[in-house]
This record gives C-alpha cells, structure tokens and sequence, in this order.
C-alpha cells in the first residue's frame, strides 16, 4: 500500500480518533516496508484494529506473532489469534487453520478439523481455499477422491480468477477423461494465462498448435509458444524447440540454434534431450563429432531408463 505523507497523517489523526479501518490501512502500510521499525508499528496497529473486530487485522496480526516480526515469536499467541479470526469470520483465517491441522505443523494434526476450516473457507469464496479442496478431491487425499467435483471446484476458483485452477480447468478439457473433451476451450483457457506468463500454458500451447487436433495446425504459433516456455525454463519446451529449429518447422531451419536448446535442454535433465545431442555427438551434425561427449549424452539418458539410449550405451559405449 502506498500513502503519501499527508495521507499517512490523515489516517493517524483518524485512527487516533477511534476509526479502525484507518488503522488497519497504517498497519498495513508499515507492515508493507520490511523493516523492523514498520513492523513494530504495524503490531500496533493491526492490535487496535483487531481489538475493533477487523478480522483481517486479527489474521494479519497472527501472521506477525507466527514470524516473529515486530514481536517476539510466539506461535501459541499466533494461534489463538488465528482461531479469534476465524471466529471474527476472516476466510483467510480459515484457510490457514486448515493447513496447520491437516499438516499438522505447529498445531497437532486433527484432519477433520482442518477440513471442517476449509470448507467454512469455501463457502465464503476463498480462492486458495476452493483450489486445496479441489486438489484433495483429485488426489483422493484426506477426503474421498472425485476427480468431477474437483473439476467444479476449479472452474469456481477460475471464476474467481485464480490462475492455479484455471490451468487444471484447462488440462481436463483438454485431456476428456473426466468432463467432456474440448480442445477450443482448453485453447481459449491456455492463451489467457500463456499471455500473463504461465509457462505450462504456453508449453501446452506449443504442443496443441503443433498437434491440430481440434484447432487447425499453427507451426508458427507452436514456436511462438514453446519459446516462451522454454526461455522461462520448461525443459520439454526446449526439447521441443530444439526439434523446431532442427527440422525447420515453423522456423528456419538453424542446426545452431537447434544444438543450443538441445544443450539446455539436457542439462535440464530432460532424458530425449540428452539422447538426440549424444546421436548429434556421434554423427556430428551441427556440433564437431565427438564419441567420448556423444557417449556421455547417451549414458545420462540411460540412466533415467530410455530404452534406446540403454541400447546404444550398450551397443557403442562399452
């Protein structure tokens, strides 16, 4: 939160005055600096508020006491301020409850009880809250697995835009096990969060321009993609990318710029990566020839169990 000096007076002199809202604003404010100093008055702030009934500043000032920051750490205080939120109806309280009694981190686990905080958590619109049900109703963790309300779940998440969940939104449709199959829609999902850099979007992008299936084939829109993804780390885009470059689909064809994201790739670990640059290696194509490195590339593939490449480690390497 930014305020500029006049402001910041303005709401001292009302928060002096008795207006909670604006004393949870200078809390926030100060908590926002990262200073001890801005903490210590935020501590105090965010008490005045909460003492009002202000939930979010009973939440806010829990997290404080649980970091020590302004205060002196003090996780059973942290707690019971949770808990008093909670009660004050903050739904970020919640969520936090439910966390620390499913895990059972600072708080001893009771999995009924942090589920019975989570659901409270949901049906007030948590975003976080509806996208970690969602996650437990699909991996049939602590509660009974039902991969089609997990599915609702996250297209209620997606609503309330939580990018998380849209990117799941968009594996089902696109996948068409649980909910009816829906390339387009998927596509549509896809492009909104590869355009806010979601690099798994983009990555599944470069994949269904590539593919057409549903949506007419778009090499160029495949490259487009899969080099976003790859220039933010993904390794099967720089794999990807590199076959691009190497074939001259949807790009000139350049065995440099092929070779460079083969590298990158692999050095990722990304087990075809590393296969391909040995075969490169061996054959010297676009890199010099060089056996004992073609070797190497072929072992590591190996290793994370690629049938051919434990064949050609066999065959040529030993």
């Amino acid at each position: 939160m930014k305020l500029n000096p006049e402001q910041v007076t303005e709401l001292t002199a009302l928060a002096n005055n008795g207006d909670a809202k604006a004393a949870y604003k200078l809390a926030v404010y100060n908590d926002k600096m990262n200073t001890q100093a801005g903490w210590k008055k935020a501590v105090l702030w965010y008490q005045i508020a909460s003492d009002a009934g202000i939930s979010g500043a009973t939440n806010d000032l829990a997290v404080m006491y649980f970091r020590g920051q302004g205060v002196i750490r003090n996780i059973a205080k942290s707690n019971d301020l949770y808990h008093l939120a909670s009660e004050q109806g903050s739904a970020t309280a919640k969520y936090n409850l439910a966390k620390k009694y499913i895990a059972g981190e600072v708080l001893n686990q009771n999995i009924p009880e942090g589920l019975m905080f989570l659901k409270e958590a949901v049906k007030l619109k948590h975003r976080k809250a509806i996208h970690l049900l969602a996650t437990y109703l699909r991996e049939g963790q602590y509660v009974k697995k039902n991969e089609l309300a997990a599915f609702k779940l996250y297209v209620h998440a997606t609503k309330l835009r939580y990018r998380p969940s849209a990117l799941w939104v968009a594996r089902y449709l696109e996948q068409g096990e649980v909910v009816s199959k829906n390339i387009k829609s998927a596509v549509k999902i896809y492009t909104a969060m590869a355009l806010l850099g979601e690099a798994y979007a983009q990555e599944r992008l470069g994949i269904l321009y590539q593919d057409g299936e549903e949506i007419e084939q778009n090499l160029e829109q495949s490259v487009r993609f899969l080099k976003m993804a790859a220039e933010q780390g993904r390794k099967r885009a720089m794999y990807l990318l590199a076959n691009k470059y190497y074939l001259g689909e949807g790009v000139n064809k350049d065995l440099a710029q092929a070779v460079e994201w083969y590298k990158k790739s692999a050095e990722a670990g990304y087990r075809l990566a590393q296969y391909y640059l040995g075969e490169l290696y061996a054959s010297g194509t676009g890199v010099q020839q060089d056996f004992k490195k073609a070797c190497e590339m072929t072992e590591l593939a190996a290793a994370q169990g690629y049938e051919q490449a434990q064949i050609n480690f066999q065959t040529f390497c030993q």
